[in-house]
């Protein structure tokens, strides 16, 4: 019968994704995370402000971890550009939008086009509805269109997904 079961220390903090796990009786293992992607942002990447017409404001990743409205313009400010998406997508780090369970209540996802318009949900719609109708909504629509995902995607906590 072991005396000192489990794991006594361990260093999660190399770039690399390396683990160091040590334990008295079980000794020194070396792993590696694989289970989520890493999260980066460069700070001269742009992400879209305000969006008038044709004109599109961008701003930067660095801008935006000096700007008091940070917070404001993560959560509220969700549409994609021409080539250029949200603060919370291009600026997860900045955001605090890193992880696969992340979710803006207010980020939009693309349904289907009616004629030759985009249909668009936000998660907080999709999260006010009957838990039937967002299973349907989640396993039905799978398409992206102009940088809009899916809601599987884009709600992973409404959508259940993980």
């Amino acid at each position: 019968m072991n005396k000192f079961p489990g794991a006594w220390s361990n260093y999660p903090f190399f770039p690399s994704g390396v683990v160091i796990i040590s334990g008295i009786e079980q000794g020194l293992f070396v792993v590696k995370r694989t289970s989520s992607p890493e999260c980066t942002e460069n700070e001269n990447d742009t992400f879209l402000l305000k969006k008038k017409k044709k004109d599109e404001t961008v701003k930067t990743c660095q801008w935006l971890g000096s700007n008091k409205k940070k917070k404001k313009i993560c959560n509220k400010k969700v549409d994609f550009g021409n080539d250029v998406g949200p603060a919370y997508v291009v600026c997860p780090l900045t955001c605090d939008s890193c992880g696969p369970c992340y979710e803006n209540v207010n980020a939009k996802f693309f349904t289907e086009m009616l004629g030759v318009d985009p249909q668009y949900q936000t998660c907080k719609s999709l999260a006010d509805k009957d838990k039937s109708k967002i299973k349907k909504m989640c396993d039905k629509y799978n398409d992206s269109h102009k940088g809009y995902k899916p809601p599987k995607e884009v709600c992973p906590k409404t959508c259940k997904t993980c």
